[in-house]
């Protein structure tokens, strides 16, 4: 049940936003999507001429990418948290018995199947591999439009959760399994012609107050602007016995620098790594946590096993190092700070007491994994593509400082990811990289305006649910 534990982990905040840009060659569909307070308003440019086609999303938040949809026939509004762990989608009806007083109260919307002429019942009673009934409750199997930006989605799958809420509005970006009821939204996007192949990348802007963190999802393209030098990219690991996932070997970890750096249970290593956009945390089997804790000098833990401290009184601000092969990312401990742990009631969070963002996670679920899982807060920190038609995640180093946006389209097919080098060309270290200008493949734009992003206010919308 590794994809429910995933998910429902990841599914405490519910939020607004999302709309459109197109522009000449090639099209940008934007589609911004908020964490928690801002949402985003895109200029929508004329796109009669022959034009390639990207789709871009923009979500405004902390951890998590969330954004509104409309589903049905008329749109009925929904936010939904956007998944990278597999292509099902979930949508919580209005009758729903756990948010039916956050619905009522007009703080989250609810589908409501037959108020929609597209309407259409696939299966009731349904079961979907990785849930388990008594995590998602009785389900029935929904088609419907679902719009997303501007782009019309015919048809889409979607489990309807009418008794249980801890997964929530959840649309699924990643693999299908061979069984699988759904499509994903970003084959969907494919199918619709809106992108050519089933890819996305995404990233975070820095984060300076920890609340409102600008961001971007880009389906069907990179933007060069947002990373430094090239992407490595690496393979996807799909062992016969496990379910297939964006999973990449990683190699090792460390904490410090220079003469005084530690490697982090090396034993352990290498080890699968799945990244989950959904979830909120980095997930380690205890053999790991257990020497990583000892090293950043972690004596106190919350219910959940999640280290605890003081919000004044931090772990020595020491380097933490992720190894993917010959690509190393290093960051200092304050972005995985946070004010409340993980799948939690934050009304039983211990006062002026910070948590760090790791947790240890059990045998059968890293079995379930094939390893570690590696959440938002990880993917917030770089910049990641994931490409299912060859199977391969890159990743780079973010460029923080602002840039004119240069998006270019990834192409189907082999090495249709723009500006990639593999790990048996390149052996580069991310840290401290020369900014380069130099020219790629693939249909490039440049924008000295940028996505001329309008920011407007939204609402606050937070819902905390209960776990465990």
């Amino acid at each position: 049940m590794i994809k429910f534990w995933c998910l429902a982990l990841g599914a405490a905040y519910y939020t607004n936003a999302l709309m459109l840009e197109k522009k000449g060659t090639p099209s940008v569909l934007v589609v911004p999507s908020e964490g928690r307070r801002f949402a985003g308003t895109y200029y929508h440019h004329d796109r009669r001429e022959k034009r390639d086609r990207i789709v871009n999303l923009e979500f405004y938040g902390n951890d998590f990418f969330y954004a509104n949809i409309s589903v049905g026939s008329p749109p009925q509004k929904l936010k939904a948290q956007f998944s990278t762990l597999d292509d099902s989608s979930w949508v919580v009806v209005r009758d729903n018995e756990e948010l039916a007083g956050y619905i009522e109260k007009g703080i989250l919307g609810g589908y409501n199947a037959s108020a929609s002429t597209s309407s259409r019942t696939v299966k009731t009673n349904a079961t979907v591999d990785g849930f388990d009934q008594e995590d998602v409750g009785n389900i029935d199997l929904i088609s419907d439009t679902m719009i997303v930006g501007d782009v019309k989605l015919e048809a889409m799958r979607f489990a309807t959760l009418r008794e249980k809420a801890s997964i929530g509005d959840t649309l699924g970006l990643g693999y299908s399994s061979g069984n699988s009821e759904f499509i994903s939204v970003t084959q969907a996007l494919v199918d619709a012609k809106a992108i050519q192949s089933p890819t996305f990348s995404m990233w975070m802007e820095e984060n300076h107050d920890r609340t409102n963190v600008p961001g971007t999802i880009l389906f069907g393209g990179v933007n060069k602007a947002k990373y430094v030098d090239k992407l490595h990219t690496l393979p996807v690991i799909s062992p016969p016995e496990l379910s297939k996932l964006f999973r990449v070997n990683l190699t090792g970890l460390s904490v410090g620098a220079d003469f005084n750096t530690k490697s982090i249970s090396a034993e352990s290593f290498p080890t699968g790594a799945v990244f989950s956009s959904a979830t909120d945390f980095i997930g380690f089997p205890k053999a790991i946590t257990q020497d990583l804790f000892s090293q950043l000098n972690v004596t106190e833990f919350y219910d959940n096993g999640q280290p605890m401290f003081p919000c004044d009184k931090p772990p020595a601000n020491k380097l933490l190092t992720f190894y993917f092969g010959d690509v190393t990312f290093n960051f200092s401990l304050d972005p995985f700070i946070i004010q409340a742990p993980s799948s939690t009631n934050p009304e039983q969070n211990k006062e002026d007491y910070c948590y760090l963002s790791f947790l240890t996670i059990e045998p059968e679920r890293s079995k379930e994994l094939g390893g570690v899982i590696i959440g938002a807060n990880f993917l917030k920190l770089v910049y990641t593509v994931f490409d299912m038609g060859n199977d391969e995640v890159s990743l780079a180093q973010r460029r923080w400082e602002k840039a004119p946006d240069e998006i270019m389209e990834i192409k189907p097919g082999k090495d249709g990811v723009p500006n990639r080098t593999t790990q048996e060309t390149d052996k580069t270290d991310t840290t401290a990289k020369p900014e380069k200008t130099d020219e790629s493949i693939g249909s490039n734009l440049e924008s000295s305006n940028g996505l001329k992003a309008l920011i407007a206010a939204g609402a606050v919308l937070f819902v905390a649910l209960v776990w465990g």
